[in-house]
């Protein structure tokens, strides 16, 4: 059985299924739905940088999972969550700008092909930016 999410604007990339949360080639079961890390729920903070993934079609599908499997969710550690999510992928986002430009002969999306010693220069580069932004 699987539920459509009938508000959902974003194409339904992901599913509440009777199992659990789904999608095209990735599945989270109902029983791990509610795991958290550090006091948030887990799931959102490990698909929000992947770069296939529809952050805010797989929140409405994960609130509405929890909603159907556990009977709801605490909405101040959905926030919480969701915010915390957000800045990843604003800062993964930055990392990967900052890659296209330092790299742009073989940036290609995300981190492979790199050496660790430019993952160290574009850190740098990330810091000596932020500095900027705040003096």
């Amino acid at each position: 059985m699987t539920l459509k999410l009938a508000d959902n604007t974003k194409g339904g990339q992901w599913r509440v299924a009777s199992e659990g949360l789904e999608c095209e080639g990735y599945f989270i079961e109902k029983a791990r739905l509610n795991a958290r890390r550090d006091g948030l729920y887990e799931w959102p903070q490990q698909v929000c940088t992947k770069e296939w993934v529809d952050f805010d079609d797989f929140i409405a599908a994960f609130e509405a999972a929890l909603e159907f499997h556990h009977g709801g969710y605490d909405d101040s550690v959905m926030q919480a969550t969701v915010a915390k999510s957000r800045r990843r992928i604003a800062e993964s986002e930055e990392f990967d700008a900052v890659c296209r430009e330092m790299f742009p002969e073989r940036f290609t999306g995300g981190i492979h092909g790199f050496f660790p010693s430019e993952f160290d220069d574009v850190n740098r580069e990330i810091v000596r930016r932020c500095a900027l932004k705040t003096a």
